[in-house]
């Protein structure tokens, strides 16, 4: 049960890790192509 838990966890850790990084990555390419 708790190694259940820990999985589940892991997983949405990862998840919200990967549309953390997607999301910074679209940040970056817009200020990237557009200087101020």
């Amino acid at each position: 049960m708790i190694r259940l838990i820990f999985m589940l966890t892991l997983i949405h850790i990862l998840y919200y890790l990967d549309v953390f990084n997607a999301t910074f990555h679209k940040l970056k390419h817009l200020t990237t192509n557009n200087p101020k």
